[in-house]
């Protein structure tokens, strides 16, 4: 039975996070318009200056532009998220 609810934790738990990812980035700031002005994503990216290309930076950008999170991306860290909870769950 706890194994049963740890994978339904684990799924409801990524499942929400990967469908949840594009309003988390607009509230950063990282928007379909670009990054927006005095947020905090305008602060980070004054902070680094130019942003490198396959910087973190620059993956939240990209997700924020095209409003979903790529794929690879937005699994690994769905599956990644759930297994935590999962794990602190059980």
């Amino acid at each position: 039975m706890d194994l049963i609810w740890g994978l339904g934790v684990a799924a409801v738990t990524g499942t929400t996070l990967f469908v949840a990812a594009p309003a988390a980035l607009a509230v950063f700031g990282f928007t379909g318009s670009g990054i927006v002005t005095g947020s905090a994503a305008a602060a980070w990216q004054a902070s680094i200056g130019n942003v490198v290309a396959g910087s973190a930076f620059s993956a939240l950008q990209a997700a924020g532009a095209a409003g979903v999170v790529t794929t690879t991306t937005g699994v690994a860290a769905s599956a990644a998220a759930g297994g935590i909870a999962a794990a602190i769950a059980h």
